[in-house]
Protein backbone atom coordinates (compact mmCIF):
# COMPACT_ATOMS: atom_id res chain seq x y z
CA UNK A 1 0.00 0.00 0.00
CA UNK A 2 1.83 3.42 -1.52
CA UNK A 3 0.94 6.29 0.89
CA UNK A 4 -1.20 8.60 -0.49
CA UNK A 5 -0.17 11.97 -2.77
CA UNK A 6 -0.30 15.34 -1.71
CA UNK A 7 -3.27 16.04 -3.93
CA UNK A 8 -5.44 13.10 -2.03
CA UNK A 9 -4.33 14.30 0.81
CA UNK A 10 -5.58 17.66 -0.13
CA UNK A 11 -8.62 16.59 -1.66
CA UNK A 12 -9.85 14.24 1.93
CA UNK A 13 -8.88 16.93 4.22
CA UNK A 14 -11.37 19.27 2.24
CA UNK A 15 -14.13 16.72 2.29
CA UNK A 16 -13.97 15.96 5.89
CA UNK A 17 -14.02 19.92 6.09
CA UNK A 18 -16.79 20.53 3.91
CA UNK A 19 -18.84 17.89 5.77
CA UNK A 20 -17.91 18.80 9.30
CA UNK A 21 -19.19 22.64 8.46
CA UNK A 22 -22.72 20.98 6.68
CA UNK A 23 -23.48 19.19 10.21
CA UNK A 24 -22.49 22.73 11.74
CA UNK A 25 -25.10 24.58 9.45
CA UNK A 26 -27.56 21.96 9.69
CA UNK A 27 -27.51 22.39 13.08
CA UNK A 28 -27.28 26.49 12.99
CA UNK A 29 -30.75 25.95 10.99
CA UNK A 30 -32.24 23.77 13.13
CA UNK A 31 -31.26 26.00 16.06
CA UNK A 32 -32.52 29.37 14.75
CA UNK A 33 -35.40 27.93 12.70
CA UNK A 34 -37.14 25.69 14.70
CA UNK A 35 -37.24 22.51 12.90
CA UNK A 36 -36.47 19.92 15.91
CA UNK A 37 -39.84 17.95 15.53
CA UNK A 38 -38.13 14.87 15.29
CA UNK A 39 -34.98 12.94 14.79
CA UNK A 40 -35.55 12.44 11.12
CA UNK A 41 -38.22 14.79 9.10
CA UNK A 42 -41.32 12.84 7.15
CA UNK A 43 -39.50 13.20 3.87
CA UNK A 44 -35.81 13.00 3.91
CA UNK A 45 -32.93 12.37 6.86
CA UNK A 46 -31.94 15.83 7.67
CA UNK A 47 -28.71 17.45 5.54
CA UNK A 48 -26.38 17.06 8.97
CA UNK A 49 -27.17 13.45 9.62
CA UNK A 50 -25.94 12.55 5.88
CA UNK A 51 -23.30 14.95 7.08
CA UNK A 52 -22.44 13.01 9.98
CA UNK A 53 -22.75 9.46 8.58
CA UNK A 54 -20.32 10.78 5.68
CA UNK A 55 -17.79 11.99 8.14
CA UNK A 56 -17.45 9.06 10.02
CA UNK A 57 -17.05 7.11 6.49
CA UNK A 58 -13.96 9.06 5.47
CA UNK A 59 -12.26 9.02 8.96
CA UNK A 60 -12.70 5.64 9.21
CA UNK A 61 -11.56 4.94 5.81
CA UNK A 62 -8.49 7.01 6.51
CA UNK A 63 -8.08 5.98 10.08
CA UNK A 64 -7.82 2.02 8.87
CA UNK A 65 -5.45 3.47 5.95
CA UNK A 66 -3.02 4.95 8.84
CA UNK A 67 -2.73 1.86 11.23
CA UNK A 68 -2.21 -0.16 7.97
CA UNK A 69 0.43 1.88 7.16
CA UNK A 70 1.64 2.24 10.43
CA UNK A 71 2.06 -1.71 10.44
CA UNK A 72 3.60 -1.81 7.67
CA UNK A 73 6.00 0.66 7.53
CA UNK A 74 6.85 2.07 10.48
CA UNK A 75 6.13 -1.18 12.67
CA UNK A 76 3.32 0.32 14.39
CA UNK A 77 1.68 -1.50 17.50
CA UNK A 78 -1.28 -1.47 19.17
CA UNK A 79 0.93 0.64 21.77
CA UNK A 80 1.40 3.57 19.05
CA UNK A 81 -2.05 3.40 17.70
CA UNK A 82 -3.91 4.10 20.72
CA UNK A 83 -1.35 6.58 22.07
CA UNK A 84 -1.69 8.81 18.69
CA UNK A 85 -5.34 8.04 19.10
CA UNK A 86 -5.33 9.77 22.93
CA UNK A 87 -3.41 12.22 21.91
CA UNK A 88 -5.44 13.38 19.07
CA UNK A 89 -9.08 13.25 20.96
CA UNK A 90 -7.61 14.57 23.98
CA UNK A 91 -5.39 17.82 23.36
CA UNK A 92 -9.10 19.28 22.06
CA UNK A 93 -11.37 17.37 24.62
CA UNK A 94 -9.53 18.21 27.96
CA UNK A 95 -9.54 21.92 26.93
CA UNK A 96 -13.48 22.15 25.14
CA UNK A 97 -14.34 20.29 28.80
CA UNK A 98 -12.92 22.94 30.59
CA UNK A 99 -13.98 26.11 28.45
CA UNK A 100 -18.03 24.62 28.62
CA UNK A 101 -17.82 24.36 31.79
CA UNK A 102 -16.50 28.28 32.26
CA UNK A 103 -18.89 29.87 30.08
CA UNK A 104 -22.00 27.49 31.32
CA UNK A 105 -21.20 28.47 34.93
CA UNK A 106 -21.53 32.23 33.50
CA UNK A 107 -24.42 31.46 31.63
CA UNK A 108 -25.84 29.69 34.63
CA UNK A 109 -25.41 32.72 36.59
CA UNK A 110 -26.77 35.17 33.68
CA UNK A 111 -30.14 33.10 33.05
CA UNK A 112 -32.14 32.45 35.48
CA UNK A 113 -33.90 29.04 33.58
CA UNK A 114 -30.34 27.54 32.00
CA UNK A 115 -31.76 24.25 31.43
CA UNK A 116 -28.91 23.26 29.75
CA UNK A 117 -26.83 23.93 32.99
CA UNK A 118 -28.85 20.97 34.57
CA UNK A 119 -25.86 18.60 33.95
CA UNK A 120 -22.90 20.94 35.11
CA UNK A 121 -21.83 18.32 37.85
CA UNK A 122 -18.60 16.46 38.57
CA UNK A 123 -19.77 13.47 37.62
CA UNK A 124 -20.65 14.56 34.32
CA UNK A 125 -17.49 16.23 33.78
CA UNK A 126 -15.72 12.63 34.38
CA UNK A 127 -17.80 10.65 32.66
CA UNK A 128 -17.48 12.62 29.35
CA UNK A 129 -13.74 13.50 30.14
CA UNK A 130 -13.36 9.41 30.00
CA UNK A 131 -15.69 9.33 27.11
CA UNK A 132 -18.19 7.09 29.17
CA UNK A 133 -21.49 6.65 27.41
CA UNK A 134 -23.40 9.66 29.19
CA UNK A 135 -25.54 12.96 29.22
CA UNK A 136 -23.25 15.89 27.98
CA UNK A 137 -21.45 17.93 29.83
CA UNK A 138 -24.00 21.19 29.90
CA UNK A 139 -23.89 22.75 26.52
CA UNK A 140 -21.50 20.36 25.24
CA UNK A 141 -24.12 18.29 23.05
CA UNK A 142 -21.69 17.06 19.99
CA UNK A 143 -19.68 15.02 22.79
CA UNK A 144 -22.05 12.12 21.87
CA UNK A 145 -20.51 11.48 18.30
CA UNK A 146 -16.72 11.73 19.84
CA UNK A 147 -18.33 9.25 22.60
CA UNK A 148 -19.23 6.95 19.31
CA UNK A 149 -15.78 7.64 17.38
CA UNK A 150 -13.32 6.58 20.62
CA UNK A 151 -15.40 3.67 21.46
CA UNK A 152 -15.35 2.62 17.71
CA UNK A 153 -11.52 3.24 17.77
CA UNK A 154 -10.52 1.16 20.84
CA UNK A 155 -12.35 -2.13 19.00
CA UNK A 156 -11.03 -1.28 15.28
CA UNK A 157 -7.63 -1.08 17.39
CA UNK A 158 -8.47 -4.69 19.31
CA UNK A 159 -9.03 -5.94 15.60
CA UNK A 160 -6.39 -5.00 13.95
CA UNK A 161 -3.31 -5.74 16.43
CA UNK A 162 -5.15 -9.05 17.23
CA UNK A 163 -2.41 -11.37 16.15
CA UNK A 164 -0.06 -9.27 17.99
CA UNK A 165 -1.69 -9.86 22.08
CA UNK A 166 -4.89 -11.84 21.52
CA UNK A 167 -5.52 -10.93 25.05
CA UNK A 168 -5.28 -7.06 25.01
CA UNK A 169 -6.80 -7.07 21.69
CA UNK A 170 -9.88 -9.03 23.16
CA UNK A 171 -10.09 -6.75 26.00
CA UNK A 172 -10.54 -4.26 23.86
CA UNK A 173 -12.95 -5.51 21.17
CA UNK A 174 -15.29 -6.85 24.53
CA UNK A 175 -14.86 -3.08 25.86
CA UNK A 176 -15.16 -1.43 22.75
CA UNK A 177 -18.04 -3.20 21.80
CA UNK A 178 -20.04 -2.79 25.06
CA UNK A 179 -19.74 0.88 25.21
CA UNK A 180 -20.39 1.34 21.45
CA UNK A 181 -23.37 -1.06 21.76
CA UNK A 182 -24.49 1.00 24.83
CA UNK A 183 -23.93 4.80 23.65
CA UNK A 184 -26.41 3.11 20.91
CA UNK A 185 -28.78 2.00 23.56
CA UNK A 186 -28.17 5.30 25.47
CA UNK A 187 -28.67 7.26 22.08
CA UNK A 188 -32.31 5.41 21.30
CA UNK A 189 -33.76 6.02 24.59
CA UNK A 190 -32.84 9.95 24.52
CA UNK A 191 -34.35 10.21 21.29
CA UNK A 192 -38.07 8.24 22.35
CA UNK A 193 -37.83 10.22 25.58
Amino acid sequence: MSPLSPRCITYFDCLRFLLAQTVVVGHGFGFFFGYWGGFFPSKAPYIQSIAVVGFFFVSGFLICRSAVANIKYKGGDYVRYYVDRLSRVYTTLAPCLIFVFLVDLFFSYQVSDFELGDNLTISTFFKNLLLLPSMPFGTMRPIWSLMFEWWIYILFGGVVFFRKNWIFSAICIGVGGYYTWRLQDLSATRLLN
